[in-house]
């Protein structure tokens, strides 16, 4: 049961003078989900392997065998999870309002495997380089695609084409006139900003 653990708060030792003892874990992250009364919800980051990890100041964070990171931006123990996440969600479901950090296409999978988090001033987490077809291609559903191409002309499918009005559909995802299907979260927002901040790979 303590091997289970994903944030390591959890661990052992067979006698008082040996090490504490570890699962055999890979080097990967991945995205967490976690199942709540209003429904699934994004959980923290988890982060195992030993993967380095280190803030903006350039200063280490220890490196661990297992750990889960804030992945809402709202923990009050930055870059360690803290479970604000869930009150959030919570709150909002209360309110009426949805539930925060709510999961409504399933449940989103690894990563994959990266040597470093980086933590920017505020301790948001920064991802290393996006692309077009790995990250940014699938946030585009088939509806909206097929809306876009019914109505403009414009298929969101194809790279050559959101990469030539990248800045276009910036403003108008920011301003939640498109995609016509759905408004975006900050999260994806924020995540096709960084990926023309990166230079828009393909």
């Amino acid at each position: 049961m303590v091997e289970r653990c994903p944030s390591g708060a959890l661990t052992y030792r067979l006698a008082p003078d040996e090490g504490t003892i570890e699962p055999d874990l890979p080097m990967q992250i991945a995205d967490t989900t976690e199942i709540t009364e209003t429904g699934p919800i994004l959980g923290p980051l988890w982060v195992t392997g030993g993967i380095a990890i280190k803030r903006s100041n350039g200063k280490p964070f220890e490196p661990r065998n297992r750990v889960t990171l804030c992945n809402c931006g709202k923990s009050g123990n930055k870059p360690l999870c803290d479970g604000t996440h869930r009150i959030n969600a919570e709150r909002e479901a209360r309110k009426g309002r949805g539930t925060e950090g709510v999961i409504k296409d399933g449940k989103r999978g690894l990563k994959g495997l990266r040597s470093l988090i980086a933590f920017d001033n505020k301790e948001n987490i920064q991802m290393p380089t996006l692309s077009f077809a790995q990250d940014i291609r699938p946030m585009f559903r088939k509806d909206g695609i097929q809306t876009m191409k019914d109505i403009a002309d414009f298929d969101l499918s194809k790279y050559e084409i959101v990469h030539a009005r990248a800045a276009n559909i910036y403003e108008r995802v920011v301003d939640g006139s498109m995609p016509c299907d759905e408004v975006w979260p900050d999260e994806k927002i924020a995540s096709f900003k960084q990926w023309i901040d990166d230079g828009m790979q393909i």
